[in-house]
């Protein structure tokens, strides 16, 4: 499976208010070999600085749960609007769900949550 990525920094909102002021995304693209050759968008998060109280205590949980524990606190969440302003790429707004970490221990701003994206 090839694959093409790369990394951006943006904001993240929800309800239009400001709850992280510095996300890093890596957003990247994977060949799926089948009969038919697609490419399927992944794209996942690392929270870093001038997070909101609710949001941190969120992703803590998050971070420090594993398994069903996790999953059941990520469908709990609300969606979240990661805003990036890149200038080779252009702004983009994604709209998404944050999924548990796949390495879940770690500083949180060093976690990397998953972002399920909506609407697609």
């Amino acid at each position: 499976m090839a694959s093409e990525e790369h990394y951006v920094w943006g904001r993240a909102y929800r309800e239009g208010s400001l709850v992280c002021g510095r996300v890093q995304v890596r957003i990247g693209r994977a060949d799926r070999r089948r009969r038919a050759p697609q490419k399927r968008r992944y794209v996942a998060a690392r929270f870093v600085d001038r997070l909101h109280p609710q949001l941190r205590a969120e992703l803590t949980e998050l971070a420090h749960s594993g398994g069903a524990a996790a999953w059941h606190a990520a469908e709990g969440m609300e969606q979240i609007v990661v805003v990036i302003d890149d200038p080779s790429l252009g702004r983009e707004r994604i709209v998404a769900r944050i999924e548990p970490p796949q390495v879940p221990r770690g500083y949180l701003r060093d976690v990397e949550f998953g972002l399920r994206e909506l609407g697609q």
